[in-house]
This record gives structure tokens, sequence and C-alpha cells, in this order.
């Protein structure tokens, strides 16, 4: 069962079917904001070599958190400079981007994707998305779509359209460009291994990935050590006690 929460509008909460036993929660929030709790994994900042010098577009992305990867379809999925402004037909810069030199963000146009792979699991996920569009899924253009694959379920979930931020209400129209929301995925019990952003309709337009990775192994040795020695000591006290 997906759950979907609506935490800037103040409309009902929406479920929805899913073909896996995974248990999906959606929120969204106006703006840009990193939530609490979460590490950032990339902001798109980039350097050249650039595929298109005029507007900056195409360059490799250098800030990407460790343990994670991050590929694109040569050409039709790319870093893009927010000073470039709209590129009118292919890319339109999340409103906090526009205009801002220096200032990446992401673009999948129409037939391309783009993966971001976390090598030790995902608990929780987030992104700031650019000009959300209000169509249903399989409506006419504006056809993204984004795909979870999991470590521990029995199959993905794929969100389309509307779907991927939450459903209809968050805003009136399709595919304003002043309009920007951070949506917030949380797994539950489940640990996804890639998330993987298409586009059947130009385009979709993102930033600021975030999300609340799985413990290292080294980390839960520590943590299970720590709580080893607590219990030693509570015992101890309660022997002093005694």
């Amino acid at each position: 069962m997906i759950r979907i929460q609506y935490v800037a509008a103040a409309v009902a909460a929406l479920a929805l079917s899913a073909t896996t036993a995974s248990a999906l929660t959606i929120t969204n929030q106006v703006g840009n904001a990193l939530p609490t709790g979460f590490t950032l994994i990339t902001d798109f900042n980039s350097i050249g070599p650039f595929t298109r010098i005029s507007d900056s577009k195409g360059g490799t992305i250098n800030d990407l958190a460790p343990g994670f990867t991050f590929t694109q379809d040569v050409q039709q999925a790319y870093t893009r400079d927010g000073g470039a402004g709209l590129d009118s037909g292919k890319s339109a810069p999340p409103p906090l981007n526009n205009g801002v030199a220096g200032d990446f963000y992401e673009t999948v146009e129409s037939g391309g994707k783009a993966t971001l792979t976390s090598l030790q699991g995902l608990r929780k996920f987030s992104f700031y998305m650019g000009s959300p569009d209000s169509r249903s899924p399989g409506g006419i253009g504006f056809n993204n779509t984004l795909n979870f694959k999991f470590y521990t379920a029995s199959g993905d979930i794929s969100l389309a359209g509307v779907n991927i931020w939450g459903g209809p209400g968050i805003q009136v129209g399709n595919g304003a460009q002043t309009f920007g929301t951070t949506v917030i995925y949380d797994f539950g019990s489940d640990v996804v291994s890639k998330i993987e952003f298409s586009s059947g309709g130009n385009s979709f337009e993102f930033d600021k990935l975030a999300g609340v990775a799985v413990p290292e192994p080294a980390t839960w040795a520590m943590m299970i050590m720590g709580f080893g020695a607590a219990g030693v000591m509570l015992r101890r006290r309660r022997s002093a006690v005694a």
C-alpha cells in the first residue's frame, strides 16, 4: 500500500494500490528544502567539459556524496546551469535555480533516463522537483516516471505523472514553471537500491537529492557494541544496589 500525505497543501490523504508489499509514504513541502535528518546526496554542482558550452549543459557532477553513483543517458539527461535560463522546448530550471549562475540542476529529456544508485541502500529519499504536472499518468505530454528498485521488497514501485509528487491538489494548472516542491519518500522497513528518473515528454527537471541511508556494517557493529556496553553497566548498577 502506498500512503500519500500532503504537508504543504490542505487536502486529504490518498491511498493507491501497488503491486508490491512495500509500504511507501509520500509527503511534499513547497520549495527547495532539506528534510530534517536527511543528508544531501547531490545538488548537481558540475564542472566541464560541457557538451554545449552556450548554456553550460552536460557537465560532470562533482559533489556526489560517498556511497552513491549517478548515471545519465548521453545527450538526453544532463546537468544544466540555472543561470542559462529557459531552454525553450527542452528544459525549464526549477524556480530557485532559474537565473542563478553556477546553480546546477538535472534535466531528463523525452526518452532519456538518469539513475541514482545507493551502495548501502536508502530508507528515505527526497528531491526538489520543478514545474510538477497535474495531469494524470498516461496523459498527453509530461509523462515523467520515477522507479524505485528495492533490496528487500519483491518488485519495484513505479510512480508516473501526478503520483510522483503525491497526486492532484498541490497546484492549479499543468507544469507551472514558477512552482517547485520537495517530495519526500519513506520506504518503511524496506531498502531502496536504485532510483530511476525517466521522461516521455520534455522534460523532467529536478535538483537537491537527499536521503537517509542504511548504516554501514561498521556503524551497526559499533551501535551493537554500545548497546552491549550499556547493558553491562546497567546490570552492574543493579548488582551494586542489591
